[in-house]
């Protein structure tokens, strides 16, 4: 009795001076070939097994998941080329809450001293089980991934210990999906350089991040490349409003330099606020929303839910549905520096509040490039085709014309919806007001007598398109074809 105890006192102390030098250590290191536990002396005890701190290179562990379980506040988890088969678990105990700036990296060697910043050299699968990833939003927690390849077999979950429970009644295939549902929890979840796929099998599965009742969600897509749709939902509380005046729930949903493609579903992104207090602020930056099966960009409010859209230096094109949508609600939406066509219909505004600047919306299969039943919808300096509408607003500057994109249709080629060298929409745009010094390529604006109509800015000195756009990745010295394609 005396030595089982003992043993206990010993073990507990062990783990005790682990955890207090784990407080000190900043990376965190993890290999295929490695492993989670880690063997060490105590007199009379022997040699027995702890739990791995993963703080030495040398002898890493071999799951991700149990890194970010030992990892601290602004740790650095470094983590070795290779396909990792394991679900991602952050479940909601006293190890994570208020876990902050945690970052989880992929493509280093084998020694961790070499880095390959293409995202499929470290691919995270889970072949076996419903979810490739799962979380817990209790309390504060903020991870970032870089460098990865996340091959959505099982698709993506959070959830909170507090809030609504998933069932399989709420798995939209066998895939899976993801699903945030957090109560009275801050949540922040970044990709970068992220790859975000899923299998032949699983072309529906999708990204659904929603923040419940008192609860904030800031979900943030940058350089990422994804063919699963993302549904980011708002939800306070929905009944009488004297008993929601203090029920609040808000999403934050960043898309930035990244491109959504070849996804099937309604929406490539969907967007709902339902609920009062329930408010969806969403910006699309400098990205491509692409050869969608559905539309390209909806947003809805539901029992007195807010969104708020601003779109700038995008291109949605080829979308088989519409390329925006705002369905119904309180909408005050802004779309500035884009291009927007060849979809089913370029915009179908039904509700809100849409101002459009500096912005094409022309050549959609539609009959009518806008379509306005319901909503305000306002344009100036734009290039704006045929206008079915209740309520348009036509400012300066709104030409209909063809834009000349530099290169449609041409047999054996992709299409390129940069403008072209003698494009009439250049030097057309407004310059004097505009926040946005760059354009779609990150080059100048201006760079002529003005500013271009559209999402790119021509060189005039070349007279060309800036850079060729292409239905490959976007970042092409950063993105390859990814493996579970």
């Amino acid at each position: 009795m005396f030595r089982t105890q003992r043993l206990a006192i010993l073990l507990a102390l062990a783990v005790a001076t682990l955890a207090s030098f784990d407080a000190n250590a900043t990376v965190r290191y993890v290999r295929v070939d490695g492993s989670n536990d880690q063997r060490i002396y105590i007199g009379r005890a022997g040699w027995i097994s702890v739990p791995s701190s993963c703080h030495d290179p040398s002898r890493p562990c071999s799951s991700i998941s149990h890194a970010i379980r030992v990892a601290s506040n602004g740790d650095h988890i470094k983590v070795a080329r290779g396909r990792y088969s394991e679900s991602l678990n952050a479940k909601a105990d006293s190890r994570y809450s208020n876990k902050t700036d945690v970052v989880i990296q992929g493509g280093f060697g084998s020694d961790f001293m070499t880095h390959n910043d293409r995202s499929t050299s470290t691919t995270i699968e889970n072949p076996d089980g419903p979810h490739t990833f799962s979380a817990s939003g209790l309390g504060t927690l903020a991870l970032t991934f870089k460098d990865l390849e996340l091959f959505l077999s099982g698709g993506l979950m959070w959830k909170s210990k507090t809030a609504m429970q998933i069932t399989s009644g709420n798995v939209t295939n066998l895939f899976g999906s993801y699903r945030s549902l957090t109560k009275r929890g801050r949540v922040n979840l970044t990709f970068r350089n992220v790859w975000l796929v899923t299998g032949r099998y699983s072309a529906g599965a999708a990204i659904e991040a929603t923040s419940g009742r008192f609860s904030q969600l800031t979900l943030n897509l940058i350089d990422v490349v994804s063919n699963v749709s993302i549904k980011a939902t708002a939800r306070s509380y929905t009944g009488p409003p004297s008993l929601a005046n203090d029920d609040w729930s808000h999403m934050y949903l960043q898309v930035q330099g990244s491109r959504i493609q070849h996804v099937d579903g309604r929406a490539a992104l969907d967007v709902l606020a339902r609920g009062s207090n329930a408010q969806a602020l969403v910006s699309v930056r400098e990205s491509e929303i692409l050869g969608n099966h559905g539309d390209g960009v909806s947003v809805e409010g539901e029992e007195g839910g807010r969104v708020s859209l601003d779109i700038v230096n995008s291109f949605l094109v080829e979308n088989e549905g519409d390329g925006l949508v705002a369905r119904r609600g309180e909408i005050d939406a802004s779309v500035h520096y884009s291009t927007i066509t060849r979809n089913g219909r370029g915009i179908l505004a039904i509700s809100g509040v849409m101002d459009l600047m500096n912005t094409i919306v022309w050549g959609n299969d539609h009959s009518s490039d806008i379509g306005a039943t319901g909503a305000i919808v306002s344009a100036s300096y734009s290039d704006v085709g045929g206008v079915f509408a209740s309520n348009y607003q036509e400012g300066p500057g709104v030409v209909n014309l063809d834009p000349r994109f530099a290169r449609i249709d041409v047999p054996n080629w992709s299409d390129d919806y940069h403008l072209s060298g003698d494009s009439p929409l250049i030097d057309r745009g407004l310059c004097g007001d505009a926040p946005h010094e760059v354009d779609f390529d990150g080059e100048e604006r201006p760079m002529g007598r003005g500013c271009e109509i559209g999402a790119d800015e021509v060189r005039p000195a070349l007279g060309v398109f800036s850079t060729p756009f292409t239905p490959t990745p976007l970042l092409l010295n950063k993105f390859s074809q990814p493996t579970g394609r």
